[in-house]
């Protein structure tokens, strides 16, 4: 009798006790990421037969996007975690977050602003880029020249921006610089909208290349000189809560996310491709408060 009772002791705690949530998540063998439509191409031909390619292959001299899947799934892979990957793609961050609230996207490779996050929705990483360390620059097509070196606040206040009606941070920056806007969904329609005369400028991340030049969708552009606009926010990844194992899957995140940040490799990066950059530190950092 007292054999039975053991059993059925044990069989109760199993059934009615809650079980962990917090199993390690190395046995996953394929992650699927979402990223935008204009990067699928690149993001696929990074891979090393499917998997994370190493840090230290990064070339996309000025690929924000892509770095920074370099250092989600590099810092999985210090964690123990070494997936299969593949891609979904949409065509801008709306619809990215409209099917991450819809439980469509669990995985999002690259950093999203925390102002942009549904925390009900998603675990958040720690930062990969603190409040302040992003400055973007007023890029213009590389043939005004007369625009990119004799340039005033007086001057910036008559130009047109171009810019993606859901870039809240952009827009919440431009309403104070021009009294002019047009919208276009992606950086390849904005530079082809500059180049056409459509518009004057759009703010971008800078780059660095010694004129601070930028070459991406077979437009040149360069930063009108002295002015910057700074970030108020902060990067961080996101995982679905939907997701199975999330919580665990995030903490392996932010611990090799850790690893990267104290051996500075993520600060290096960024100043490879110029998010960071020196050579832009003295320019005026244009706010509400400078028109």
């Amino acid at each position: 009798m007292q054999r039975y009772s053991c059993i059925l002791f044990l069989l109760f705690n199993y059934l009615f006790t809650p079980q962990s949530t917090n199993a390690n998540p190395s046995n996953l063998n394929t992650l699927t990421v979402a990223t935008y439509s204009e990067h699928l191409s690149i993001f696929s031909s990074s891979l090393i037969n499917n998997k994370c390619p190493d840090l230290a292959k990064f070339k996309a001299h000025d690929n924000q996007v892509l770095l920074e899947f370099y250092f989600f799934c590099n810092a999985l892979k210090r964690a123990g975690i070494n997936p299969n990957y593949k891609f979904v793609d949409y065509p801008l961050m709306a619809r990215i977050l409209l099917e991450n609230a819809k439980g469509n996207v669990n995985l999002i490779g690259f950093g999203l602003w925390s102002s942009n996050i549904n925390t009900k929705l998603n675990y958040v990483s720690i930062p990969i880029l603190e409040k302040g360390e992003f400055v973007k620059g007023l890029y213009t097509a590389s043939f005004n020249e007369s625009l990119i070196n004799n340039a005033s606040l007086e001057k910036i206040k008559s130009l047109k921006a171009v810019t993606n009606e859901h870039w809240h941070l952009d827009n919440e920056a431009l309403k104070c610089l021009v009294n002019h806007q047009i919208y276009r969904l992606g950086y390849s329609e904005m530079y082809g909208s500059i180049n056409k005369g459509h518009a004057d400028f759009v703010l971008k991340s800078f780059t660095k290349a010694p004129s601070l030049s930028s070459n991406l969708f077979g437009y040149n552009m360069k930063p009108i000189k002295g002015f910057k606009v700074k970030i108020n926010d902060e990067l961080r990844y996101v995982i679905s809560k939907n997701m199975p194992n999330a919580d665990a899957l995030l903490a392996k995140l932010n611990l090799g996310l850790t690893t990267l940040k104290n051996e500075g490799l993520i600060n290096h990066y960024y100043k490879k491709i110029g998010i960071i950059n020196d050579a832009v530190k003295d320019w005026k950092a244009l706010t509400c408060k400078t028109q």
